[in-house]
């Protein structure tokens, strides 16, 4: 089965790059300490059962959740749309597809925050054979 740190590690590693560096945790703070934040977290795994008659290849059904903050004054919606545009292009590269993408209030209205949530099916012998990190869009002023 694949990991969760597995996962985690390869998104980060495709959204916070040299030119545009992005704070990334796992663990939720209320108000980031440092901006543009994006936090990632596996929010669901549950067992579908198996797929064969043999039962020999069990799935899991997995939901991945990222939490995105901009504090600009101006540019918050773009640079959190941009940040989401390449979080989704990785997790497209690892076979997720996105389900949620939203809007959502914080606690403090200075502080741009979006959501999106990724969902796939991994069976025990699933592998990515993705080596490459996706190419990131560029930055915009």
């Amino acid at each position: 089965m694949i990991s969760n740190h597995y996962i985690y590690n390869y998104i980060e590693g495709a959204v916070n790059t040299e030119d545009r560096p992005v704070y990334c945790a796992s663990r939720l703070e209320i108000i980031p300490s440092s901006f543009p934040a994006c936090y990632l977290t596996e929010i669901n795994r549950y067992d579908r059962g198996a797929v064969n008659l043999m039962r020999t290849d069990r799935m899991k059904q997995v939901t991945w959740e990222a939490q995105i903050f901009s504090n600009k004054t101006t540019g918050a919606v773009d640079e959190a749309y941009g940040i989401l545009e390449d979080v989704d292009i990785a997790f497209a590269h690892l076979g997720f597809t996105q389900t949620y993408c939203q809007q959502v209030s914080n606690i403090d209205p200075s502080i741009y925050r979006l959501v999106g949530r990724w969902e796939r099916l991994i069976g025990d012998g699933d592998t990515f054979p993705v080596t490459d990190y996706p190419t990131p869009t560029p930055n915009t002023p």
